[in-house]
């Protein structure tokens, strides 16, 4: 509309500028989302964590969503057979675990040692012996975790090396934190990760019993398949983890 001032933009016109703006918001958006995406910095990940790793992974997880808040991450938490079929099934694109799959084309980063030992409750009448002998030992009821664990797998290597093949009575249960309350309590002993109890042992809850050959050290290891490579956004995660792995493990 021309008026004695010159050209002004009447209602119409305005709602066309208004439009016109919003259309160049959204391009400039558009535009923004597509480059983080095409450099890794925008997406979705899968990361798996075994169980054990629960104690620790979470402010891993926490560290990443602050420095790459665009990144949306799907985490599966579950012991090393549920772990290693979400990595099979692509589920997940890297895992957090102790040991590479043996059925599925992996590769894996180095991330840090893991000792595991035999806890008892802090008022246990063995804890002050130096060495623990077998038939004391195996005379004991081990709290275990359920099939499929990694952990489980472990001690029992352990006590049939140790105790020559003979028996031991045990219970099953299927999360570690069940089974540190159960030490605590005297239900019995367990073998277990010694990053789940740090705190515990601190505060005399509970005590490493003294035996040949523990604490066992095993290794922390983040897997991802090597069937296809990873995405911009799980690589930017992997090298994210391997610059920051000392400043989030235990110990």
């Amino acid at each position: 509309r021309r008026s004695g001032q010159g050209f002004q933009v009447n209602d119409c016109g305005q709602e066309v500028l208004q439009l016109g703006h919003r259309i160049q918001a959204a391009i400039e958006t558009s535009s923004q989302k597509l480059q983080a995406l095409q450099t890794g910095k925008a997406g979705s990940i899968g990361v798996g964590v075994v169980s054990t790793g629960k104690y620790f992974a979470p402010q891993i997880l926490a560290a990443f969503m602050r420095e790459y808040p665009d990144i949306d991450l799907r985490v599966t938490i579950g012991n090393r057979a549920e772990i290693t079929q979400a990595l099979d099934s692509h589920a997940v694109d890297l895992a957090i675990m102790g040991r590479p799959p043996q059925n599925i084309s992996a590769g894996h980063d180095y991330l840090g040692e893991h000792p595991f030992g035999i806890i008892a409750a802090g008022s246990h009448p063995l804890r002050h012996l130096q060495t623990v002998p077998a038939a004391k030992l195996l005379a004991e009821t081990f709290l275990m975790r359920e099939p499929g664990s990694g952990t489980r797998a472990l001690a029992g290597r352990y006590l049939d090396q140790y105790g020559a093949g003979r028996g031991y009575a045990s219970i099953t249960m299927n999360a570690n934190e069940s089974i540190k309350q159960a030490v605590m309590a005297g239900m019995g002993i367990a073998m277990i990760s010694l990053h789940t109890v740090i705190h515990e042992l601190e505060q005399e809850r509970l005590v490493c019993l003294k035996m040949p050959g523990l604490p066992l050290v095993r290794r922390w290891i983040l897997v991802h398949p090597t069937e296809q490579p990873l995405s911009g956004a799980a690589e930017i995660f992997r090298s994210f983890l391997l610059s920051k792995r000392a400043a989030f493990l235990p110990g």
